[in-house]
């Protein structure tokens, strides 16, 4: 199966818009997890094992905090604790539509689509941003 990268940055777009922790009535701190059908139905032209894969995907680059159970082969319970600082991080640097549509331009001339080399050109991108701001503004 391929990483669709537009669904895995979606994905943690959708996810960092959501509450893990609330207060309750008494004060206290609850986690709220996000199920896997909320996740899915937020996406619904997409197949729910590729929603799937893109949440192991970002479990494995250490983007999210993942609890899932198979039972018989198959995915009895999956949820997002939460997203991680890493995770954070990485959104930050691909939030915006138009560094997304310029880091999807650079890879195929870099022949590297891997998370990694995404990850390297929206950093690229960052620091040119900061060379020329202080170039303008000494």
């Amino acid at each position: 199966m391929k990483l669709n990268t537009d669904l895995f940055r979606n994905v943690l777009l959708f996810l960092e818009a959501q509450s893990y922790y609330v207060s309750n009535c008494d004060g206290e701190i609850e986690s709220m997890p996000v199920w896997f059908g909320k996740i899915s139905e937020h996406f619904p032209n997409n197949d729910q094992a590729e929603v799937f894969y893109a949440l192991k995907n970002l479990e494995q680059a250490g983007y999210i905090n993942l609890t899932s159970c198979a039972a018989d082969n198959a995915v009895s319970r999956c949820y997002v604790n939460c997203i991680t600082f890493r995770g954070h991080e990485f959104i930050a640097s691909v939030r915006n539509d138009d560094r997304w549509s310029g880091i999807k331009k650079a890879l195929p001339a870099i022949r590297d689509y891997s998370i990694q080399a995404i990850n390297a050109v929206a950093q690229g991108m960052t620091s040119a941003a900061i060379t020329a701001y202080l170039q303008r503004n000494p």
